[in-house]
């Protein structure tokens, strides 16, 4: 079966009101070349115009643990380099899906697979009278990157937010090196908030 690039730039160049004087050989040179380049151009916009039409973005229930816990694993190891022990992550993946004062997930969902995921936690601003929502443990399968699933997860939060009545907006962070995800998070709107992030952690049990 001929590619939809492959069809659309043959009826393109076919119609007889257009005349082509390249001083080489048409079929045999340019046409393949500009074949491919559209070809390839098409497959990917026609591929994220499919994946994001096919999205549902939902709240994560008890069902999808496992995806959860394997979608943060994933995370740590490609963001920071860390491994994580499974059965700590496990255990508080399972105690904020029982207990959302402690976080909630967002995942999408695109023909029964879940391809990303999101957690929200909270943080109360004296300063604003109002709560922040931060984002955290972004992860979004290799195969559907670039095709807009976090933007669906991300609009689908602040659109939530902003109809809360007392959030007052969206905080994440993020490592300084992962410089794709820090050009995600600015395309979207975010900006950098010009504080250095500290911490001190206790072992866990």
């Amino acid at each position: 079966m001929l590619s939809l690039g492959y069809r659309i730039i043959q009826r393109f160049i076919h119609r007889p009101t257009l005349h082509w004087d390249c001083g080489t050989h048409w079929d045999s040179v340019l046409f393949p070349v500009i074949l491919r380049v559209t070809d390839r151009f098409l497959t990917i916009h026609l591929e994220r115009f499919h994946v994001n039409s096919s999205i549902i973005v939902r709240s994560a229930n008890a069902s999808d643990l496992g995806v959860l816990v394997e979608g943060n694993s994933m995370m740590a190891d490609e963001s920071e380099g860390k491994q994580l022990d499974q059965t700590i992550l496990t255990r508080g993946v399972q105690r904020a899906l029982d207990d959302p004062m402690r976080g909630r997930y967002l995942v999408a969902e695109c023909e029964d697979r879940l391809i990303g995921q999101l957690m929200v936690t909270q943080e109360w601003s004296d300063w604003r009278d109002g709560w922040f929502w931060w984002i955290q443990s972004v992860y979004v399968a290799r195969d559907f990157r670039r095709k807009g699933v976090y933007r669906q997860l991300y609009e689908y939060l602040r659109d939530e937010a902003k109809r809360t009545n007392d959030v007052c907006g969206l905080r994440l962070y993020v490592e300084r090196e992962n410089t794709p995800a820090i050009a995600t998070y600015e395309s979207l709107g975010m900006v950098d908030a010009g504080y250095n992030l500290y911490e001190v952690v206790w072992p866990t049990a």
